[in-house]
């Protein structure tokens, strides 16, 4: 073996060993697991309840609408754990980044993605594997009016708007040194987001039309061509928005 070689270094094993420590802290934080154990709870008292209802009256209760109002639930009811639970991913840490940073040969880049990159997955997995337990409960416990295509299509439209959330978070939390600051200002660019989807009705990509199309989409009435609009969308206003966080956090002082 040739003493003068040198072994190849993993330009990405910094941005590895972040988004892993990320990963591991955001599954153990009270924050996170008081939002997947709410939201199960939630979801079979809300089942157990619809499935009592059919079982006395005999009234055909739609697993597409009540899957409906589950989703719609997870939104509006968790959001607020969600910004909580995002926003303060990067500013939650201020007393530790300048170490992470200048002292262990991580570079913000690679800092900012793996603190991204961890919550999406950690926010998005938990609530895809919940959606996807509920739509199998809802086959078996209640009236059976949806398609399993639709149902994977839907969950797909309501994580959309859900990647968008944590990216505009994360970016928030990149921005500002306080936490506090950083769920206000969070909340203002989410809803100015919103507000700016809402003038451009042609479009149909606020996250109001997209949580009422949800019937249909479950039935497996859906636009192949709309969904991939807001795909897209989705993925470019994510985008965006962290890219220009991501270069506004690497010149600015920690």
């Amino acid at each position: 073996m040739d003493a003068g070689k040198s072994l190849p270094v993993n330009r990405w094993l910094p941005y590895w060993a972040v988004f892993q420590a990320d990963m591991q802290q955001t599954v153990q934080s009270w924050a996170y697991r008081l939002w997947v154990i709410g939201s199960v709870l939630a979801i079979a008292g809300f089942l157990t309840y619809r499935f009592g209802a059919y079982k006395e009256s005999t009234i055909i209760q739609p697993s597409t609408l009540v899957i409906q109002q589950i989703l719609r639930g997870s939104i509006l009811g968790c959001l607020t754990l969600v910004v909580v639970l995002t926003a303060g991913s990067i500013s939650g840490e201020r007393g530790t980044l300048a170490d992470s940073v200048l002292s262990r040969g991580i570079s913000r880049y690679q800092y900012f993605m793996g603190k991204w990159h961890s919550r999406v997955v950690t926010i998005l997995g938990a609530f895809w594997l919940v959606g996807s337990v509920t739509t199998v409960a809802c086959l078996f416990l209640l009236h059976d009016d949806l398609t399993l295509k639709g149902a994977l299509f839907a969950l797909l439209a309501v994580g959309a708007i859900m990647f968008t959330v944590v990216s505009c978070c994360v970016t928030m939390s990149a921005l500002f040194h306080s936490t506090g600051m950083s769920i206000i200002m969070a909340w203002g660019l989410l809803y100015g987001v919103t507000l700016g989807l809402s003038f451009f009705p042609s479009l149909q990509l606020s996250p109001e039309i997209t949580l009422n199309a949800l019937p249909n989409m479950l039935r497996g009435e859906y636009d192949p061509s709309g969904l991939v609009k807001l795909y897209l969308w989705s993925g470019g206003i994510s985008l965006g928005i962290t890219t220009v966080g991501m270069v506004i956090f690497a010149q600015k002082d920690i």
